[in-house]
């Protein structure tokens, strides 16, 4: 019997389209993914692919969509509890989503968030999708926390931003992890430096040191060059493009490491390792 394979889908704001080139690489080259688990951006992608199976449809809901249809979703101000309501982000997420639950996947699904009034993780695997994907891109700050009458909800990366232990909690053999937060951070320019970046810069190294924590517990290390990749590349769909495009190529390249994990070993192929290392022997 074939190993099962887990994804493990990394928070990254719009690096997140990296997500559809790996899962566009897996698909092509025909690899069953057994388990998902997705923080922020990868809950989008996860739950997409989840519900779906269907790439193409993912790739043309995602990326043909026209820039000033990415700019709107930015324009819903909130003072409240985040500078945006999150409401047109949430419709972007129910009109491909819809009604579906968790019940509904085609591929065991789970979304890591966090209450923010206990700092406790939280993995959501029932209900409806669209509710777990709003409540795990709830970047503080940025998006109005997702509540309901226990939790205050926002974005899973403050716990989890790459889920690897929860993918192999799932039942996970083999977990691939897809890690956008080692381009999330760099240097700093002197003349430039003010209090905003300096925060931000901060924020993604605590990110980006808890994505390695857990990253060296996972069998295969994807890690996409997004780096030029930013919230203004809603506006230029050639970056997103790319953002696809190299998410499959670093992808296609682990494609072969991760077959032969997968695939179990012959009685012939075992005893064939153990000759030829006897021979080397004597």
């Amino acid at each position: 019997m074939n190993k099962k394979v887990g994804l493990a889908l990394s928070a990254g704001g719009p690096k997140g389209y990296a997500h559809i080139g790996v899962l566009r690489a897996l698909d092509k080259a025909q690899i069953p993914i057994d388990y998902i688990a997705g923080c922020s951006a990868g809950s989008i992608a996860g739950a997409f692919y989840a519900l779906t199976k269907d790439i193409q449809k993912i790739e043309d809901y995602t990326i043909k969509q026209h820039w000033r249809e990415y700019a709107s979703m930015f324009f819903d101000p909130d003072l409240y509890q985040g500078l945006i309501k999150g409401n047109k982000v949430y419709s972007f997420i129910s009109d491909f989503l819809g009604d579906a639950t968790f019940e509904d996947l085609l591929i065991p699904l789970n979304i890591v968030t966090v209450d923010i009034r206990t700092g406790k993780e939280i993995v959501i695997s029932k209900g409806l999708l669209r509710e777990a994907v709003r409540a795990s891109i709830s970047i503080p700050g940025l998006f109005r926390p997702v509540e309901n009458e226990h939790n205050l909800f926002v974005d899973g990366a403050l716990s989890s931003p790459l889920p690897v232990r929860i993918t192999r909690k799932m039942g996970s053999d083999i977990v691939v992890s897809v890690n956008l937060l080692e381009d999330m951070v760099d240097d700093i320019d002197k003349k430039k430096i003010h209090v905003s970046s300096l925060s931000y810069k901060s924020v993604m190294l605590l990110l980006r040191n808890l994505a390695r924590e857990q990253e060296d517990e996972a069998d295969i290390k994807i890690h996409p060059h997004v780096g030029k990749i930013g919230w203004k590349s809603f506006m230029d769909s050639s970056d997103l493009v790319d953002a696809v495009n190299d998410g499959e190529t670093c992808m296609e390249e682990h494609m072969e490491e991760l077959k032969r994990k997968i695939k179990p070993r012959t009685v012939f192929e075992i005893l064939n390792t153990l000759t030829h290392l006897s021979s080397h022997k004597s």
